[in-house]
Order: C-alpha cells, then sequence, then structure tokens
C-alpha cells in the first residue's frame, strides 16, 4: 500500500481508505461533495469526503489507525501526520467522514 504523504490527494486518500476498508471486510460507500468533486475533475470543490457504513465505530477506528491515524482530542475524529484531512466516524449515523 502506498504511504499518505503531505501530497497524498483527496481521490488518492479516499482510495486508500476504501481498499483498506474492503480488506476488513467492511462496505462502505464515496458520498456527498467528494463524489461530486472526483466526478466533476474539481469543478465542484468539496473539503470533506463521505463513506457511508454501518461497520461500527470501533471496526471503523481500527481501519483507519492501521493507515497510520490516531485518536485527535475532538470526539470520534482521528487525524494522521501528513495528511490534509481529518477521518471522523458518527457511530450514530453509521457513517464515516473525512473532513478538512
Amino acid at each position: 500500500m502506498t504511504a499518505i504523504t503531505e501530497t497524498t490527494t483527496l481521490l488518492e486518500l479516499a482510495v486508500m481508505i476504501s481498499e483498506a476498508l474492503t480488506a476488513a471486510g467492511i462496505t462502505a460507500t464515496l458520498s456527498g461533495g467528494a463524489a461530486v468533486s472526483i466526478h466533476s475533475q474539481n469543478r465542484y470543490q468539496s473539503k470533506d469526503l463521505d463513506f457511508v457504513t454501518a461497520a461500527s465505530h470501533q471496526d471503523l477506528a481500527g481501519v483507519v489507525m492501521s493507515l497510520g491515524f490516531t485518536p485527535s482530542s475532538a470526539q470520534q475524529l482521528f487525524e494522521h501526520p501528513a495528511a490534509q484531512w481529518l477521518v471522523e466516524s458518527s457511530f450514530a449515523a453509521s457513517q464515516a467522514f473525512l473532513v478538512q
């Protein structure tokens, strides 16, 4: 797997997380503004990625932490020292979000 760096793009990060989720047996779908941004070749700019999933917060946390993200001081947020985006999981809504 490619390492997350300061130059990792939104699309590359989405792919890395999607592949890691799939490898862990977690089904997730990219939705929202990031999907529009990617589809429109960045004509619409989104600052977050929404992965809709029914996985538990614990399962999601295990996957993103395996990619080098760590829990931040904010509730349900994960940060990576090289990534421009944070990973947020919403346990009650069964969704995971990446926000910048």
